[in-house]
């Protein structure tokens, strides 16, 4: 997505060929976000180029921002940050059962060390989901909107 507005990134999802229910008359595109044949796709917008309704979570988790974390800077966060990887099922609609209370406590326990060897604030906007840096790539699913952040943060 190099080379387009930043304003423009909730026009466009990462295209991934597992996936299924793609609308019809997605347009399919390339990295330039020229159009391609599907199976040629890096990325999908929908077929009047408007915003994925997809990104409306985005704008309830951060009212204030044009942009997701960092975005300006790289649209991989895996070029510049530590990525955690939790196992649950992610989902766009809430699901507080998803993660358990173990998982919880060892989440705070490495999310507290790597901020301290880190010095990075342990609070919410330092650390986020990766749908908060990458939405495009993760559609308001990675962690799901029950996932709670006050478990692993600092208030």
């Amino acid at each position: 997505m190099r080379g387009s507005a930043e304003n423009n990134w909730s026009k466009y999802l990462t295209y991934f060929a597992w996936y299924k229910d793609y609308p019809e008359g997605a347009v399919y595109l390339n990295e330039e976000l020229s159009p391609v044949r599907m199976e040629q796709a890096k990325f999908v917008a929908m077929h009047d180029y408007q915003t994925w309704p997809d990104f409306s979570y985005f704008r309830r988790r951060w009212p204030r921002r044009d942009i997701p974390v960092n975005f300006n800077v790289d649209t991989d966060p895996n070029n510049y940050s530590i990525g955690i990887e939790c196992l649950s099922l992610g989902a766009k609609t809430k699901n507080k059962h998803a993660y358990s209370a173990e998982m919880y406590k060892t989440l705070r326990s490495l999310v507290k060390n790597l901020c301290k060897k880190y010095t990075i604030p342990r609070k919410k906007g330092y650390v986020v989901g990766h749908e908060d840096v990458n939405p495009v790539g993760r559609w308001g699913w990675d962690p799901n909107s029950g996932f709670n952040w006050n478990r692993i943060c600092q208030r």
